[in-house]
């Protein structure tokens, strides 16, 4: 069971499927002290660093209402670390055993070109996929978590820039499929259950990654969208000016980021997060914060 106080190096030795995850979430795995401990160092917060290593760990565990309480930012931020860890790191060691299989296997030089084929359409379909959310999603989600709408993005929509998303997960799963029968026709079997295994491994990955992304950040930031665009449009066509304070909204003091959080008080939800240490102007304060 992983709680506040359980030491790193070792969830790290004892649980090796999540090194990676560890690290997306910025703490070192040769870290000797606890969780809670490596999370005031880095200035996040525990609590989600646990849910997400829950989510990694436990079989069929998803905290989808967990982590939707807390702020869009850690959400994007977990999110970013780990389009870097498969661009830079999960592609390229799985991409370097099917250069092996060139180098080792001439004999079956026809399942080569199938695995490199397949995997280098793979590849090229999640790089883009990837980078479409780096430079157009993501960077939309940021505006809006500023309260603002780009101008030249005004006209569009987080399900406008979602809608052409290729299913990655159900590709990967297809191509693991045709791989698998490739291998009934060979007898150099390790490496191959190898290469199958390194599949597994990201699959299991992505299919994480999506809910993540799918059931959590997207929900999230299509409310945040709906609430930005409406406020936009009171002041295009109101007096210019807020008069006195924000009704069904309130703000507490997030001591982890040492930001201010609005939440809408009628669901209890956080919707917004302050760019800078300031307080959202007229919104009420929670009591003690």
């Amino acid at each position: 069971m992983i709680d506040k106080d359980s030491l790193v190096k070792d969830i790290a030795s004892d649980k090796r499927h999540l090194e990676s995850v560890i690290e997306r979430l910025g703490i070192k795995r040769q870290w000797h002290g606890s969780i809670e401990e490596a999370c005031i160092c880095n200035s996040s917060d525990p609590d989600f660093v646990i849910q997400i290593l829950k989510t990694f760990d436990e079989r069929g565990y998803f905290p989808r209402n967990e982590l939707y309480e807390f702020p869009l930012e850690y959400i994007l931020q977990y999110l970013r670390k780990t389009h870097d860890y498969y661009l830079n790191k999960r592609l390229p060691e799985i991409e370097q055993s099917v250069s092996f299989f060139k180098e080792h296997f001439t004999d079956n030089d026809f399942l080569h070109v199938i695995l490199s084929k397949l995997f280098s359409v793979y590849k090229k379909n999640l790089s883009e996929h990837i980078q479409q959310e780096e430079e157009i999603l993501f960077p939309y989600i940021d505006e809006l978590l500023k309260g603002n709408v780009p101008d030249n993005m005004q006209s569009t929509s987080i399900e406008a820039i979602t809608s052409e998303h290729e299913d990655v997960e159900d590709e990967l799963i297809e191509i693991r499929s045709v791989i698998v029968k490739c291998l009934r026709n060979t007898d150099d079997i390790l490496p191959f259950r190898i290469f199958l295994h390194q599949l597994n491994i990201f699959e299991n990955d992505l299919c994480k990654h999506a809910l993540v992304e799918g059931q959590v950040l997207l929900p999230r930031a299509i409310e945040l969208e709906k609430i930005i665009k409406s406020n936009l449009k009171e002041t295009k066509y109101g007096d210019g000016h807020r008069n006195g304070q924000v009704k069904k909204r309130s703000q507490t003091f997030n001591d982890y980021n040492n930001k201010f959080i609005k939440r809408d008080s009628e669901t209890g939800k956080f919707i917004d997060v302050k760019s800078d240490k300031k307080p959202f102007k007229g919104i009420r304060k929670e009591k003690g914060k």
